[in-house]
């Protein structure tokens, strides 16, 4: 099919249309067909069909035109001013990219250097707190513990207890297991 021509195309569309125009005709004009208001259906079917046929031709002219129109300038040109149109923009992507690296690349490093200080000191002022609450807790505990035991001692192991031993002249208080497990 050769759309750039100014003449319709004769292609099987166009040929299928005329074709069932025709027989569309043929019914309607048959002798049974004259009294049938069916008749009226059929050849308002094939006065529609034309409209298509007609329609079909405008829409390929009109995409021949947009075709023809598209691309005005011979091959050398085009091929002219697709090096010069590709060269211009890798020059300038070029030289965006170095000016762009040259302004980012110090504030980068500002930044970047700011961010490693602020996280070093966090992170060495978080463990020295988190240490001093640990030791805190742990030592809150531990004088609540010795002075549980301290008083366990005095009240299981006095003096007068029948527990209390001295072993290499230190009192030692002898107490089972299940009594100390008890307190």
């Amino acid at each position: 099919m050769d759309i750039m021509s100014g003449t319709p195309p004769a292609d099987d569309l166009q040929a299928t249309i005329q074709q069932v125009r025709i027989d569309l005709t043929m019914v309607g004009k048959a002798p049974f067909m004259r009294r049938e208001p069916y008749n009226l259906i059929l050849v308002a079917l094939a006065d529609t069909l034309s409209v298509f046929g007609r329609s079909i031709t405008r829409w390929e002219r009109a995409v021949a035109d947009v075709i023809a129109a598209r691309d005005p300038l011979p091959e050398e040109d085009r091929q002219a001013l697709r090096a010069e149109l590709a060269a211009a923009t890798e020059n300038g992507a070029y030289q965006a990219m170095r000016k762009e690296a040259a302004r980012m690349i110090p504030t980068l490093d500002r930044r970047l250097s700011v961010q490693i200080g602020l996280a070093v000191g966090g992170a060495f002022v978080l463990g020295a707190v988190s240490v001093l609450g640990v030791v805190a807790v742990t030592q809150h505990d531990a004088n609540a513990e010795a002075a549980r035991w301290q008083s366990w001692w005095n009240a299981t192991c006095a003096d007068q207890s029948p527990h209390r031993v001295v072993v290499a002249g230190k009192p030692v208080c002898q107490v089972p297991i299940e009594q100390a497990a008890r307190n």
